[in-house]
C-alpha cells in the first residue's frame, strides 16, 4: 500500500505540472490529448491485466487530459483516421474484434457526415489530403448515404 502511495503521489505531481502548462496552440494541444487518450484508454480495455491502472488513476489521469480537448471538432476526431484501430478514451467495451471494428467503423462514418453537413464537401476533400490513412477515409466516404 505504501508503494501505491508513492507512485500515486508521483503520478499527482506530474499531472499537476503538465496542467501548468495547457497553453499551447491548437494542434499540440491536440497530440498531448491523445496520447492521453490512447494510454487511457488502453488500460480501461484491460482492467484485469497486472498493468493497468486503477479506475480512480485513470479517471484522475482523464480530468488532465480534458484541459487538452480541443474545441474543434474536425482537430479532435480525425484521430478516427490516424490510428488504424482507434482507441478510445473509454476503452474497448467489446472483446469481440468485428464488435469493435464495427464501432470504429460507425465513429468513423459520423465523423465524416458530421462534417459533411457542418463544414460542406470542399472541407471533406481538404480533409482527404490531411488524413494519414487516406485509404480509410475513402471507404468509409464510400459508405456515406450523403456522398451522391
Amino acid at each position: 500500500m505504501i508503494y501505491l502511495d508513492t507512485l500515486w503521489d508521483r503520478i499527482d505531481k506530474t499531472l499537476n505540472t503538465i496542467e501548468a502548462t495547457t497553453d499551447f496552440e491548437e494542434e499540440d494541444k491536440k497530440q498531448v490529448y491523445h496520447k492521453f487518450r490512447k494510454f487511457i484508454g488502453n488500460h480501461r480495455s484491460y482492467p484485469t491485466a497486472h498493468w493497468a491502472l486503477p479506475n480512480d488513476i485513470l479517471d484522475k489521469i482523464e480530468q488532465t487530459a480534458i484541459k487538452f480537448k480541443v474545441e474543434d471538432d474536425i482537430l479532435y476526431d480525425s484521430y478516427l483516421f490516424e490510428e488504424h484501430h482507434s482507441e478510445f478514451i473509454e476503452g474497448k467495451q467489446e472483446i469481440d474484434y468485428k464488435k469493435q471494428n464495427q464501432e470504429i467503423l460507425s465513429r468513423r462514418l459520423t465523423f465524416i457526415e458530421t462534417v459533411l453537413d457542418k463544414y460542406g464537401i470542399d472541407k471533406i476533400f481538404e480533409l482527404a489530403t490531411k488524413i494519414e490513412h487516406s485509404y480509410l477515409y475513402g471507404n468509409v466516404l464510400a459508405l456515406s448515404d450523403k456522398i451522391n
